[in-house]
């Protein structure tokens, strides 16, 4: 081979390839042990040679020496160098690892057919030259996963600083292409440490910089209103999709390892250990982000149920009249304003008793709705859920300071549908999908909306409770526990809401069985 020649990769395959072919027609042909052992270790030592040769060649010729050592070197210069040739390092770590790839199952190949004394003596000079080999390679491929991470992020900016889906669009996509290039060596020498190097770039790349911009969302928090959140949804879509990714790493480093390296099973536990780790810390610190928003948007939200329904009189005769102060009141400012020349809705003419659900449909339009344009959907969606789980605990906390009539029992449970309606394909949640952000590829089409099934397990434990208020006698609370087969409510906290009922005494709601 002339010393520009680019087969050297090649040549070692067709080395192999005629060795295979010499050594399955002696085993055909030669019949004395003996004799075949003295063959198989001529030709195996004679082919070991030419492949060292070559392998000698390809590491003198095609530069790899002059690459390892700028790597090594670390200087400012040789550097960024390098850098400058970052391609011709990606081209000769494509050679590198099928040259290993072929070695690796040359050595195999001769140590199938030889005996365990010939093999040690035959494979000592191969095995020392891969483990060199190997060595460059990593070395080679670490510089080249890391700077391309580097230049991935934008000239050493951290993922809050960068398009962050892109970046981990990029990152995954490197994963991949370096992990699948140290597998194709067929030995855990290359192939581990360049595992370790991506759960090194996922922790201290991706996690690290993410906790400190949840430290600074939560200062930022102090200085906004609710109407203001949108603002912390990049952090959210951030730690959304960082999760996301280091799960795929996980299960892409997990299936390949075992695939490739089936009893490496201690390294691989060890790798996955530490993902679930980061993953872990990644979901905590979400939950606390997802916090950090619903807090800042709850009082101009949540906040209403405790306005109206501390004012809201469930022990009427009629539901029409359980809001009938709230809406008298409004009408009261209404008429103000219209004396005064404001713009003023017009008044209508019959109470509806939606005083609640208009002033929750109301936030919800003003606040929640504009996040939907800017968060991820599952974010949003998630969002949806955890406003919707503290509307539930506040409103059950609020009736359990109210006395009930049966028409007033029947109201909450009218209150708790529209609230259902608003949040499971409620129209003011479901048309903001016309000005939605970007939608997320691989979810359905009601990734962004809280789901039916979603939605009913949220309200269900309130659903019961309006169940138990709106029944006409107190021996129909025993079908509703018996329906609700005690899912929701255990039997004394059952008796502890029917006795917000004005007209059921306390003799005659221990007189039933409820458990």
């Amino acid at each position: 081979l002339k010393s520009d020649d680019p087969l050297y990769v090649l040549s070692v395959q067709e080395t192999l390839n005629v060795v295979a072919s010499i050594i399955s027609q002696a085993e055909s042909d030669i019949n004395d042990r003996q004799l075949l052992e003295i063959f198989l270790q001529q030709t195996l030592t004679t082919a070991s040679e030419g492949i060292l040769k070559l392998v000698e060649l390809f590491i003198k010729d095609r530069d790899i020496s002059a690459l390892v050592q700028q790597t090594q070197e670390g200087s400012e210069e040789s550097i960024a160098e390098l850098k400058a040739s970052i391609l011709r390092v990606d081209e000769r770590l494509e050679e590198l690892s099928q040259l290993l790839k072929i070695c690796y199952k040359f050595e195999g190949f001769a140590g199938k057919h030889m005996g365990a004394r010939n093999q040690i003596i035959f494979s000592k000079r191969l095995s020392d030259e891969l483990q060199t080999l190997s060595g460059h390679y990593v070395l080679l491929e670490t510089f080249y996963f890391n700077t391309c991470v580097e230049k991935a992020s934008g000239a050493k900016k951290n993922i809050e600083e960068s398009n962050s889906s892109s970046l981990l669009e990029d990152f995954f996509f490197l994963v991949r292409k370096c992990c699948m290039r140290a597998f194709r060596c067929s030995t855990l020498i290359a192939a581990l440490p360049i595992a370790n190097s991506v759960v090194e770039i996922v922790r201290d790349k991706i996690q690290q910089p993410l906790f400190g911009e949840g430290n600074e969302m939560k200062v930022k928090a102090r200085k906004l209103t609710s109407r203001e959140a949108s603002q912390l949804t990049d952090h959210l879509n951030n730690v959304s999709l960082a999760v996301e990714y280091t799960v795929k790493t996980r299960n892409f480093l997990s299936a390949n390892f075992m695939s490739t390296f089936p009893t490496a099973s201690g390294s691989v536990m060890a790798m996955q250990t530490e993902l679930d780790d980061i993953k872990s810390g990644l979901e905590k610190l979400r939950t606390e982000s997802m916090r950090t928003v619903v807090d800042l948007i709850a009082p101009d939200v949540v906040g209403h149920i405790d306005r109206i329904v501390s004012r809201a009189n469930f022990a009427a005769d009629h539901q029409d009249q359980v809001f009938v102060q709230q809406e008298q009141a409004t009408r009261s400012i209404l008429s103000v304003m219209k004396k005064t020349g404001s713009n003023a809705p017009p008044l209508s003419e019959k109470s509806s008793g939606d005083v609640l659900i208009k002033r929750l449909e109301r936030a919800i339009e003003e606040i929640l709705v504009p996040l939907r344009a800017v968060c991820k959907r599952s974010v949003f969606r998630d969002l949806l859920l955890d406003m919707l789980r503290l509307i539930a605990s506040r409103l059950e906390a609020a009736v359990k300071q109210k006395k009930f009539s049966e028409a007033g029992g029947h109201c909450l449970e009218a209150q708790i549908r529209g609230i259902a309606n608003l949040f499971c394909g409620g129209s003011k949640v479901r048309q903001a999908e016309g000005v939605g952000g970007e939608e997320d590829e691989d979810e359905d089409e009601e990734g962004g909306d809280v789901s039916d099934a979603d939605g009913r397990q949220v309200l269900y434990r309130l659903r019961v409770i309006s169940y138990l208020l709106s029944v006409t006698r107190v021996a129909d609370a025993v079908d509703v526990m018996q329906e609700t087969d005690g899912a929701a409510l255990t039997a004394e906290e059952a008796r502890e809401v029917l006795r917000l009922r004005q007209d059921f005494t306390e003799q005659m709601i221990e007189g039933v069985a409820l458990g």
